[in-house]
């Protein structure tokens, strides 16, 4: 308590930009406990967040930001982000929204427009973090949106694709991008159209062994990578109006001249033998079908659609092996549970017989996935995910495999902590256990009470509609099963209950009444 002021008072040293420098440090590692010293205890002794306490340390941030010195601005920058972060994780953030938000996105874009190289790097990553953190006010607030936007998408034009500056870039603009929803409507063609004319050219150049003009080097795949994220972002931004675009695109481009179709390039780009841009692509590919699946079924300007979304399950199946990499076996199981979703059964079963079945190679990948014990838990949480989705819109086709993956889903699907996917994959475990009682309830008993327990840890309650469906499979499971070895022959829920945690069986036994 001592100590924070002292230091926040030196961060305006008048002489030596090195102990500026220092303190912007130094006050970065103590940011988390800083944030905590905003709430305080009210009369009623109910914790009351007074924002009053925090203004000193924004208003020192903001004056350093706006340092003559490079490395003070740097410093300055980076704290500036861990503090967005800090006041999220503390449950500040009104410190940075409403009438506040703006007057600071004016500031941060002022003094970037001073900035050289290396600080701008920086500020275009505090800018990102900070449009992520107040992304409700920018998606809501057009006026606000207007203050800063300008600015930005005048430095995309004028920043060529053999600057360096293009990577930070990019990763601002998408975040922005998504951040700002509809507010980024008016910007959203050309960057499209950007993005495509990049990737069409970096892929062409490294088909053909062409180098770029003007470096006489290889083109950099990195490229690639960056403009697919971008896309990600204006996907995430503007929801299904992205297919409207793709058909302004697909017409012209601001010239006149005809119109690169983003949807060839990106199957191209799901095939590409480098890591980074595999995993870009399928991440772009996993938000089309979740904010824009109409895009995936956008036909380009000759008529034909670019790959009908079937066509790229095989894509996907490629990349289903940790040979490719963690993160880009990750992105390729999330993007399959998305298209599931968006697309239902003739997306992996075919229909009306048409088209071969894609559950039966699908599955045993997945399950290769659960049962690795050293499986990262991200990517063990997107296969029991997306194998609940499977689960759901085509049970009969995914039944036959339950005997292999059935513990490891169970206990792998504890541990799925989005409220949206845990309640589809757990639809998905009410609906399979229809088809294959035998394999995922009556053997594997245990982990599946614990798996249904697994909703004490999480704040979302259980939808009334699943609480119904375990409901019913726990009662035919008392009426069916016989009494656990360990009994000594006592029947009833009761004695299963009794091989499960104390708190595990106190959850179960209060929502589904169990005796």
């Amino acid at each position: 308590p001592q100590l924070f002021p002292f230091v926040l008072e030196h961060m305006g040293h008048p002489t030596c930009p090195a102990l500026r420098e220092i303190c912007c440090w130094v006050v970065g590692r103590y940011m988390a406990w800083a944030c905590q010293q905003a709430w305080v205890v009210d009369g009623e002794g109910e914790d009351d967040l007074d924002v009053s306490k925090l203004q000193p340390l924004t208003q020192a941030l903001l004056a350093r930001i706006a340092d003559e010195n490079k490395k003070v601005q740097q410093y300055a920058c980076s704290t500036f982000a861990i503090y967005v972060e800090a006041l999220e994780d503390s449950g500040c953030g009104q410190v940075l929204r409403g009438p506040n938000t703006r007057p600071i996105f004016e500031y941060l874009f002022g003094a970037l427009a001073n900035y050289q190289i290396k600080s701008s790097v920086i500020m275009l990553d505090t800018i990102g973090t900070l449009s992520e953190f107040v992304a409700e006010e920018l998606a809501e607030d057009h006026h606000l949106c207007a203050c800063f936007l300008p600015q930005l998408m005048a430095r995309w034009d004028a920043t060529p694709d053999s600057d360096k500056m293009v990577f930070p870039l990019f990763e601002c603009v998408g975040c922005v991008a998504a951040a700002t929803k509809l507010n980024f409507q008016a910007f959203a063609l050309p960057v499209l159209q950007r993005c495509c004319a990049m990737i069409e050219t970096v892929l062409l150049a490294d088909a053909t062994n062409q180098v770029d003009p003007l470096t006489g080097e290889a083109f950099d795949k990195s490229l690639v990578a960056a403009a697919l994220d971008v896309l990600d972002g204006l996907v995430r931004g503007v929801g299904e109006n992205f297919a409207t675009l793709l058909l302004s695109n697909n017409i012209q481009d601001l010239s006149g001249r005809s119109g690169h179709n983003l949807l060839p390039l990106l199957v191209q780009c799901l095939d590409d033998e480098e890591d980074e841009v595999r995993q870009y692509a399928l991440a772009l590919l996993g938000d089309l079908a979740a904010h824009a699946p109409t895009a995936l079924t956008t036909a380009s300007s000759d008529g034909l659609a670019a790959a009908p979304p079937r066509a790229l399950v095989p894509l996907l199946g490629r990349s289903l092996s940790l040979v490719r990499g963690r993160k880009v076996c990750s992105n390729a199981v999330w993007a399959l549970g998305e298209l599931t979703m968006a697309f239902g059964e003739p997306l992996v079963a075919g229909s009306a017989g048409v088209g071969p079945n894609y559950v039966d190679s699908l599955c045993p990948l997945l399950t290769s996935l659960l049962c690795d014990e050293e499986c990262h838990p991200n990517l063990l949480s997107n296969a029991a995910t997306t194998l609940g989705r499977l689960s759901l819109v085509s049970p009969s086709l995914v039944a036959p495999h339950a005997p292999g993956f059935a513990r490891h889903w169970l206990l792998a699907l504890q541990e799925v902590g989005s409220a949206e996917e845990r309640d589809q994959a757990f639809k998905g475990l009410a609906t399979l256990s229809q088809h294959a009682w035998e394999a995922l309830v009556a053997t594997p008993f245990h982990e599946f009470l614990c798996a249904l327990a697994s909703w004490s840890f999480y704040d979302f309650e259980l939808a009334d509609e699943l609480k119904a469906a375990f409901q019913h499979i726990l009662s035919s499971a008392a009426q069916q099963m016989p009494p656990p070895a360990s009994s000594g022959g006592d029947g009833g829920m009761r004695a299963y209950l009794g091989g499960v945690e104390e708190n595990y069986r106190e959850y179960l036994t209060q929502t589904y009444a169990l005796a």
